[in-house]
Order: structure tokens, then sequence, then C-alpha cells
């Protein structure tokens, strides 16, 4: 079984939904759970947080997994950082600033995310990005920005899919995703 660091989105648990079938799955070890006291922090020191959950992954070579908001923090702890050398897979990543249900949302740290868009991000060893068509969060410019600064190795917008991606199709990700994990591992 390989060992999973799983980093949550708003308020998610590794207990429930993802964290709970990743456990079951594939052995979750690691990772942060963004609930009510991971926001008592500043902007930076859960940046800084999600900083050594990655570097902890890379040296246990574990692979990665963050979604919604927690995609968003291991985007912005991927700035102006070395090359992380395990598996990065990205699920639902929050893209910056966004009109949900006629409510404007500024995450802390967009201008460094839209700077960055501009320029460079650090690619992990393998990146893997995923949206879903219908996420209010999905805005395609970004989309594309994000691809051409990270040069992921497998972005795809799922069609029919919202910001919760449906369980079957998030299985059959992963089990993509860790096959070609354990595969790059044993090299």
């Amino acid at each position: 079984m390989l060992d999973v660091t799983y980093i949550t989105g708003r308020g998610g648990s590794p207990e429930c939904g993802l964290g709970a079938h990743l456990a079951e799955t594939y052995g979750v070890v690691g990772g942060l759970s963004l609930s009510a006291d991971w926001f008592q922090r500043s902007h930076e020191e859960q940046v800084a947080q999600i900083r050594l959950q990655l570097a902890d992954a890379a040296a246990a070579r574990s692979p990665v997994i963050a979604n919604s908001y927690g995609s968003y923090l291991v985007m912005l702890a991927l700035l102006d950082a070395p090359t992380l050398r395990t598996s990065v897979m990205l699920l639902s990543p929050v893209l910056g600033k966004a009109v949900i249900e006629g409510t404007y949302h500024r995450p802390p740290g967009g201008k460094s995310f839209a700077a960055a868009l501009e320029g460079h991000i650090a690619k992990p060893a393998w990146l893997e990005l995923f949206t879903g068509e219908a996420d209010p969060h999905y805005a395609p410019e970004t989309w594309a920005k994000l691809g051409t600064a990270i040069k992921p190795d497998r972005q795809e917008v799922l069609a029919g899919e919202g910001h919760s991606l449906s369980k079957d199709l998030v299985a059959g990700l992963l089990r993509n995703f860790m096959q070609r994990h354990a595969e790059a591992k044993e090299v």
C-alpha cells in the first residue's frame, strides 16, 4: 500500500469524503485538514506549513493530493520553491478571485498567484490538474494561464462536473495517478 499526503479543502476532514476514500484505499499517513482552527493562522503561516508538508512528502516519496482551497495553497507554496520531487494531483483548485452565487470571493495571496500566472510556478516531478466545467471557480482564461505557467503533465476540464467532482470519476483519476506514481517510484 502507498502512503499519501492529503490536503483537504476549506472545512474538510481526512476522516470524511475523499480523505476517508484515500485512507481506505491507499493508507493516508500525512496531510492537513483546513478546519476552522487552521484559518486562525496568518496566510503566510498557512503557506509555510503547506511548504513543510510538501517537503516531508517529497522526502518520503509520498504522492500529494489536494482539494479545492488546499490545491490553491499548494500552488502558492510552489511559488519561488525548488522543484518538488514527488507526484502531485490538484482537484478543483481555487483559481483566485471569483463571483460565486452573487458573492465576490478573493482568497489571500491573490496578487502573488496572479503574478505567478504571468511567469513560472515550480512544477513538481509529476503534476495533474483537474477541474469541473461547471465549477464556479473555473475560469477558462486563468486555467489556460495556469497550464502555461506550471506546465502540468496532465490538465483537464471535466465535462458535466462541478466543484464537488463525482466519487466514481475521482476514484478513477486517483487509480491512474497512484499507478503512475508507483511506477515512477520504482525507477
